[in-house]
């Protein structure tokens, strides 16, 4: 079984970047704590202004198993109150190992 990533790409409201890096602990540490095989997330901010919120589980299986609970952690909640509306886009993939 190898590692598996969730990546979800979106924008922050105007304004809302100092409220996202307030909450952000609490985020990770909501996920972390309900969403078990997850192995790290990471918030990454890109060059247009944009976010990729980066998470890697030990296995695809995990990362399924954790979509049904991934809204009943009330922090995700508020994370996704602060994004601006626009498209949220998700990304899933295998890692490749030689």
């Amino acid at each position: 079984m190898s590692e598996f990533y969730d990546l979800a790409h979106a924008k922050v409201r105007e304004g809302a970047e100092e409220e996202l890096a307030r909450r952000l602990p609490a985020l990770h540490a909501g996920v972390r704590e309900q969403l078990p095989g997850l192995l790290d997330i990471t918030l990454l901010r890109i060059d247009d202004g944009s976010y990729i919120h980066v998470l890697r589980w030990e296995s695809r299986e995990a990362a399924d198993a954790a979509i049904p609970k991934f809204g009943q952690v009330p922090e995700a909640g508020e994370i996704h109150d602060l994004l601006s509306g626009g498209e949220l886009g998700m990304y899933r993939g295998d890692v490749i190992e030689d």
